[in-house]
């Protein structure tokens, strides 16, 4: 049986899968499926940072004014959530947290089922 890997074409250094041109609003998923779901049902735009390992070392750009994190509600997705939280704060930079609406894991998994985005949310002004 092969194993099933994971692969990109190089180093990924602080680069993201940027799905959408954001304005001053954007979401950050941890893949690219949880990304094209939250978008869907949030109506922004979303990029995949490929790994909650990942969630704290995207390069956002600075004119970004209102950052949604958009984690896997789990052990790894919250621990990601705890240190992008520290790592995007800019003066002016709204920081979100929105977590997939209970019993959902993920954002992607939220979509399948048919749910609507339930907006609980915490939000951290920098």
């Amino acid at each position: 049986m092969l194993r099933r890997t994971k692969r990109a074409l190089g180093p990924l250094y602080r680069d993201a899968v940027q799905l959408f041109e954001p304005m001053e609003t954007l979401g950050l998923a941890e893949g690219v499926e949880n990304a094209l779901s939250a978008s869907l049902l949030l109506s922004i735009p979303v990029w995949a940072s490929l790994g909650a390992e990942r969630f704290d070392r995207i390069d956002i750009p600075s004119r970004i004014k209102r950052l949604i994190l958009l984690a896997d509600n789990d052990h790894a997705g919250r621990r990601a959530v705890n240190k992008a939280l520290q790592s995007y704060v800019l003066p002016g930079r709204d920081i979100i947290v929105l977590w997939p609406a209970a019993p959902f894991n993920d954002w992607n998994d939220m979509l399948r089922a048919g749910g609507k985005a339930r907006l609980g949310w915490e939000r951290n002004a920098a």
